[in-house]
């Protein structure tokens, strides 16, 4: 784009912005670049108690500044300085909000200090920010597909990741989400709140480097044989890889066993590999020491499942009785090439 100076703007000009989904991560960096530490943005809590939101909320200085650089027809403008920004907030964003803004250039005149430069007043409405649905706060949930404006996340609210859940597939500021990989013959099962549900529960999705597959983990329990589950335990709950197209076509599972659980599984660079955490015992008991017995295991294999083997043993657990999100950290580095 060349660039665009003052007579090439015209008054009554509208364009809208393209799109950005905000995240847990551009909150939490925004608290530590502004020094706003503010309940509302880290104290989930304190707001759910203590305020009318659902949950944290994104800073309005950051939606202002997001809102800023989503201008994307006005980056060919010969722009001096940014003189002015007057906002009023109308409504939270909250992780996971896609927003957008809608411009009208309002007015446009010579500079009357600099008569070779000119000021330009731009209006700026906030697109309604769009629901997808439900999800638990956490990066190890959620995926973007290669082409930038569709992701996978785990769909479902609830504490746990066991339960309830689905993967579903979403284009950013298009309202809803489509489920992938539905099990409509599963048997009826229960939530953590005693609701019927299906009885497998999915998560932890990755999209392929090709942007064609989506691998995840699957879990099942047996209500009707364990009515009363712990769900912090592995009795009653099997759980295992599966792989699906990501038009929904074709899911399978790749792995399962009674005397294990796999989890978080992440693609290699080239789409060739899939690597996964598997362990025993109870993963989700609240004491985050390994129990007598107990194991945790970095595994590799084939996207079609085949030569799984370990590459890590004798793992210390790092957990929770809610899940294993702390164990991102011990595979973020298979993401590179």
């Amino acid at each position: 784009m060349g660039r665009i100076y003052l007579e090439d703007i015209e008054a009554g000009h509208e364009f809208e912005t393209s799109r950005r989904t905000v995240t847990e991560a551009d909150i939490m960096a925004f608290c530590g670049v502004s020094g706003d530490f503010n309940a509302l943005h880290t104290d989930e809590l304190f707001v759910q108690e203590e305020t009318p939101f659902r949950g944290r909320i994104a800073h309005g200085l950051l939606v202002l500044a997001i809102s800023s650089g989503l201008r994307s027809e006005a980056d060919g403008w010969h722009t001096i300085a940014y003189l002015e920004a007057q906002r009023r907030f109308s409504a939270p964003t909250y992780p996971g909000d896609t927003i957008h803004a809608r411009c009208r250039v309002e007015s446009t005149r010579r500079s009357r200090s600099r008569p070779d430069t000119g000021v330009v007043t731009v209006s700026v409405e906030g697109g309604l920010p769009v629901y997808h649905g439900v999800m638990l706060r956490s990066t190890a949930l959620l995926d973007w597909l290669p082409e930038g404006h569709r992701f996978v996340f785990t769909l479902g609210g609830g504490r746990d990741v066991y339960y309830g859940k689905r993967i579903a597939i979403a284009e950013a500021g298009v309202p809803g989400a489509t489920v992938v990989a539905e099990d409509p013959d599963q048997a009826p099962g229960l939530d953590a709140n005693r609701t019927p549900i299906s009885a497998r529960s999915d998560a932890w999705p990755a999209v392929s480097p090709d942007g064609s597959r989506i691998v995840f983990q699957a879990s099942e329990y047996r209500p009707d044989e364990f009515p009363t589950l712990d769900v912090g335990k592995i009795e009653g709950r099997k759980e295992g890889i599966w792989l699906v197209n990501a038009d929904g076509t074709d899911p399978r599972q790749l792995t399962t066993g009674p005397e294990f659980l796999d989890f978080l599984p992440r693609w290699s660079g080239d789409g060739e590999l899939i690597l996964f955490l598997r362990t025993n015992g109870e993963p989700f008991s609240p004491n985050l020491s390994p129990l007598p017995g107990e194991s945790a295991e970095i595994w590799i294999m084939r996207a079609d499942g085949s030569e799984a083997h370990p590459l890590l043993t004798d793992l210390q657990r790092i957990g929770s009785y809610y899940g294993l999100f702390n164990w991102e950290s011990y595979v973020a580095w298979h993401r590179a090439d």
